[in-house]
This record gives C-alpha cells, sequence and structure tokens, in this order.
C-alpha cells in the first residue's frame, strides 16, 4: 500500500509542474531574441557616439 500510494503522489508531482510546448518555448525564445537585438542596437549606438568624441 505505501508503494502504490508512493507511486500516485510521485506521478501527481511530475504532472503537477507541467511541461513546456514547443510553442511556449519558441515565444520564450523569441523574447529573449527580441530582448537581445535591442541591447545590440544600444550598444551599437553607444560605439559609434563614442567614436565620434
Amino acid at each position: 500500500m505505501k508503494r502504490i500510494s508512493l507511486v500516485v503522489i510521485t506521478f501527481l508531482l511530475l504532472f503537477s509542474f507541467g511541461c513546456a510546448t514547443r510553442e511556449y518555448v519558441r515565444q520564450k525564445v523569441d523574447e529573449c531574441c527580441k530582448c537581445s537585438e535591442a541591447a545590440a542596437k544600444k550598444c551599437e549606438k553607444a560605439f559609434e557616439l563614442q567614436q565620434q568624441k
């Protein structure tokens, strides 16, 4: 009985955390890419301003 309840609890814990779908991961990666592109543009502008001085 203890073993069965342990297995059931284990599966419940695994399913309660869920899993990431491809679409969810794609959305998160796209957000990250957009953020890094914006940071790269800021760095380029700062570099150009520094070179002009």
